[in-house]
Protein backbone atom coordinates (compact mmCIF):
# COMPACT_ATOMS: atom_id res chain seq x y z
CA UNK A 1 0.00 0.00 0.00
CA UNK A 2 1.19 3.52 -0.68
CA UNK A 3 -0.10 6.94 0.30
CA UNK A 4 2.39 9.35 -1.13
CA UNK A 5 -0.12 11.93 -2.35
CA UNK A 6 -1.98 13.20 0.65
CA UNK A 7 -3.28 16.69 1.29
CA UNK A 8 -5.08 18.77 3.85
CA UNK A 9 -8.48 20.14 2.81
CA UNK A 10 -9.47 23.47 4.34
CA UNK A 11 -11.66 22.78 7.39
CA UNK A 12 -14.50 24.92 6.03
CA UNK A 13 -14.58 22.68 2.92
CA UNK A 14 -14.42 19.29 4.63
CA UNK A 15 -18.22 18.86 4.59
CA UNK A 16 -18.06 18.79 0.76
CA UNK A 17 -16.22 15.45 0.85
CA UNK A 18 -17.25 12.06 2.21
CA UNK A 19 -15.62 10.70 5.34
CA UNK A 20 -12.52 8.64 4.66
CA UNK A 21 -12.97 4.89 4.43
CA UNK A 22 -11.20 2.18 6.39
CA UNK A 23 -8.55 1.49 3.71
CA UNK A 24 -7.81 5.20 3.22
CA UNK A 25 -7.57 5.64 7.00
CA UNK A 26 -5.05 2.78 7.18
CA UNK A 27 -3.00 4.27 4.35
CA UNK A 28 -2.95 7.71 5.98
CA UNK A 29 -1.53 6.13 9.12
CA UNK A 30 1.67 5.38 7.16
CA UNK A 31 2.43 8.86 5.83
CA UNK A 32 4.58 11.62 7.25
CA UNK A 33 3.13 14.80 8.65
CA UNK A 34 0.50 15.57 11.23
CA UNK A 35 -2.68 13.54 11.24
CA UNK A 36 -5.75 15.78 11.30
CA UNK A 37 -9.43 15.37 10.53
CA UNK A 38 -8.90 17.21 7.24
CA UNK A 39 -6.05 15.01 5.94
CA UNK A 40 -7.01 12.85 2.97
CA UNK A 41 -5.56 11.06 -0.03
CA UNK A 42 -5.62 13.45 -2.97
CA UNK A 43 -6.43 10.60 -5.36
CA UNK A 44 -9.68 9.95 -3.44
CA UNK A 45 -11.05 13.49 -3.74
CA UNK A 46 -13.83 14.20 -6.19
CA UNK A 47 -13.66 17.92 -6.73
CA UNK A 48 -16.89 19.86 -6.18
CA UNK A 49 -18.11 22.40 -8.69
CA UNK A 50 -16.64 25.30 -6.71
CA UNK A 51 -13.29 26.60 -5.51
CA UNK A 52 -11.75 24.96 -2.47
CA UNK A 53 -8.49 25.28 -0.57
CA UNK A 54 -6.21 22.28 -0.05
CA UNK A 55 -2.60 22.21 1.18
CA UNK A 56 0.06 19.76 0.08
CA UNK A 57 2.70 18.87 2.69
CA UNK A 58 6.13 20.39 2.05
CA UNK A 59 7.76 16.97 1.77
CA UNK A 60 5.68 16.31 -1.39
CA UNK A 61 6.55 19.51 -3.24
Amino acid sequence: MGATRHSYVGKCFSALFPLIGEVEDEMLGCVTGSRTSTKCLSCQLTMPDRDIMAKIPANQI
